[in-house]
């Protein structure tokens, strides 16, 4: 039977499993489920294992009498080593066991407790469907059309004969320009070749003194040099109305482009930036360790809002702000040891926490906490955690929020 999604639960749980599997086929959607699929006379073991390769989903029926299963740890694993999408429906309010929370800590949980378990199926059925369609589009994608490929186009040469003339007109062509450049300067005055090629402002410092006389009124009309910032005239231009003062500035040196104040037009990289511009430098997002550890020292502090608004909606659903204040309503202090980031992805997070606790007896205690996180609004959030074994053994592990 071809089939989408294989249903994975407890026997013990065989009646909830019936209704998931129904409502899934009354949507649509193609479901094998043991015994009811399981060929007459075949194998066990191998009709399981081959339904599992051959669904796209897996929907995982977990309970208490599933979270004890070894026949259930083996199909799940199965199914991550084949890349089935796994979606653990949570009956009851517990947590998975350390063998079975390595498969299924990264996957999408869907909470269908407490009872009844109908209205949470149509959402189930919802998510299905979209994953497959999701599948369906991966698989499915078109196939590109085809480009015409453009025809070569060969190009001729031209004939020998017309070779010629065009390398002909081309050698008569840079004959004219030389001949005209070499009229142009053998035709220029005596003057204008013997310029000398050299800054405009330097003056020898032996330059004996110009005569305001001997400078030509065309040269005292143009000999004015001006800098990028200002008007600074030449030394050179100078001569005529300073004369005899001139011999004595000969021996300093003369500064040239001096600066004021910069154009208007220059930027500058120190200027402040306009008041309206953005701010280019965000605040970054907080670590999922600095998030957990930031958590725990609310909770010493006994800043309770805090603490609570570090949570997800998901957790927050699961557990109102009056439970969640029970939860370490007995804990006089607790000091954070140790945070280590386990595994993260863009939008989850596990992290673990070694802290030591002294509760309202006075008692010490040693705990070894696994948090795991989700993204909501481009922050982490704590969405559940799990508890490990006190080192004290007169006290039981309490429930991890």
């Amino acid at each position: 039977m071809a089939h989408d999604v294989f249903v994975s639960h407890s026997a013990k749980d065989k009646a909830v499993a019936a209704q998931v599997v129904a409502h899934l086929e009354d949507a649509g959607i193609r479901c094998w489920v043991a015994p009811r699929d399981v060929v007459p006379g075949a194998d066990w073991g191998e009709s399981i294992v081959d339904a599992i390769e051959s669904s796209k989903v897996m929907v995982l029926i977990f309970s208490l009498n599933a979270n004890n299963s070894s026949q259930i740890k083996r199909e799940v694993e199965r199914a991550a080593d084949k890349n089935v999408y796994t979606i653990p429906v949570r009956i009851d309010d517990i947590e998975p066991t350390r063998s079975l929370e390595y498969f299924i800590s990264n996957s999408q949980w869907m909470d269908a407790y407490p009872p009844p378990i109908e209205p949470h199926l149509d959402s189930l059925a919802r998510t299905v469907k979209a994953i497959l369609a999701r599948q369906a589009g991966d698989v499915a994608k078109p196939e590109a059309p085809r480009e015409e490929q453009p025809r070569e186009t060969v190009y001729e040469a031209p004939p020998s004969s017309r070779k010629g003339l065009i390398v002909a007109g081309l050698v008569a062509v840079l004959l004219v320009v030389a001949a005209m450049l070499a009229a142009r300067y053998f035709t220029a005055p005596t003057s204008e070749k013997a310029k000398p090629i050299a800054s405009a402002d330097y003056v020898p410092a032996t330059a004996a003194p110009v005569e305001a006389t001997a400078v030509p009124a065309e040269a005292t009309a143009s000999a004015a040099v001006y800098s990028y910032e200002e008007n600074v005239p030449n030394k050179m231009a100078n001569a005529a109305a300073r004369g005899a003062e001139l011999e004595s500035d000969s021996s300093v040196p003369v500064q040239t482009n001096i600066t004021k104040e910069p154009p208007p037009n220059l930027s500058s990289k120190f200027a402040m930036p306009p008041a309206n511009m953005p701010n280019l430098t965000a605040t970054r997002v907080e670590e999922p360790s600095a998030v957990v550890q930031r958590h725990y020292e609310s909770i010493n502090r006994r800043e309770v809002d805090e603490a609570f608004g570090m949570l997800s909606t998901g957790f927050k659903a699961r557990r109102p702000r009056e439970q969640f204040e029970k939860i370490f309503a007995d804990t006089t202090s607790i000091n954070v040891r140790q945070v280590e980031t386990l595994s993260q992805t863009d939008n989850t997070a596990v992290v673990s926490v070694l802290m030591n606790e002294v509760d309202s007896e006075r008692r010490a205690h040693k705990w070894n906490r696994t948090v795991y996180l989700v993204k909501e609004g481009g922050l982490w959030k704590i969405d559940r955690t799990t508890q490990g074994s006190a080192d004290t053994p007169e006290k039981p592990a309490k429930k991890a929020y």
